[in-house]
């Protein structure tokens, strides 16, 4: 079970290597772009990772089934503390290792927004495919 929860993070994890690669080559200061492809890639494959792990626990009966809206919030909520726990890491960093992780504080806040924009992104892409299955079958949404 354990290996399976891991393999569905492989994506973030995947970024993350990029985003140390591109830190180690100092890429990050002496580009500011970089950095907002990293961080709306970044929400969107958290929100996906989630969105794998849920599935697997409502399989499993660990986790209820959940209505559409419901899910997209849930799914919202996971990735909303997933973005705000980068941001605390960056500061941890920042604080104790004195690197230059977050600009300032419209760094930082551009920086949540966009994880956020990539995950509602996501989010809205997986419940419009969900709405389309519905529909195909003539059913409802919940």
């Amino acid at each position: 079970m354990i290996k399976k929860l891991v393999g569905f993070f492989v994506l973030p994890l995947g970024l993350f290597c990029v985003h140390l690669v591109l830190s180690a080559l100092d890429v990050y200061k002496r580009y500011r772009w970089p950095d907002i492809p990293m961080h709306i890639l970044g929400g969107v494959f958290i929100a996906y990772s989630f969105s794998l792990t849920v599935t697997y626990f409502q399989e499993r009966k660990i986790l209820s089934e959940m209505n559409l809206f419901s899910r997209s919030v849930f799914l919202f909520g996971l990735t909303s503390s997933a973005v705000v726990i980068w941001e605390f890491g960056e500061f941890t960093l920042d604080f104790f290792f004195d690197t230059v992780a977050q600009a300032g504080l419209e760094d930082t806040m551009l920086d949540m927004f966009l994880g956020l924009l990539g995950g509602m992104a996501l989010i809205f892409f997986l419940a419009r495919g969900n709405i389309r299955e519905y529909v195909k079958k003539g059913e409802a949404p919940e």
